[in-house]
């Protein structure tokens, strides 16, 4: 995960690419389950979470402070992707 190529001060864009990387394909993402103790506990959330701890050496303070807007990032994705799906299936 730490060696997912992005600015060192972008961590959203760090988040959008792991998210790529973990989940192969859109039906996962869209099948994560958005409730908080749900995709927190996802084992490919907590790879991402990991991987953001390492990569940007975030101390544990520090990441609780970032983590609720990387777990939005992740939800906004998860939502323009479903989007996306839904609408090529009506075309």
């Amino acid at each position: 995960m730490t060696a997912i190529a992005c600015s060192s001060n972008k961590i959203t864009d760090y988040v959008n690419r792991a998210i790529d990387r973990v989940f192969v394909n859109d039906e996962e993402l869209i099948a994560l389950d958005p409730g908080k103790q749900l995709i927190d506990n996802d084992p490919r959330i907590k790879a991402i979470k990991d991987g953001v701890q390492l990569k940007y050496k975030l101390e544990k303070e520090e990441f609780q402070l970032v983590w609720p807007s990387l777990r939005e990032c992740i939800l906004v994705k998860r939502h323009n992707v479903k989007k996306k799906t839904t609408e090529n299936k009506t075309n």
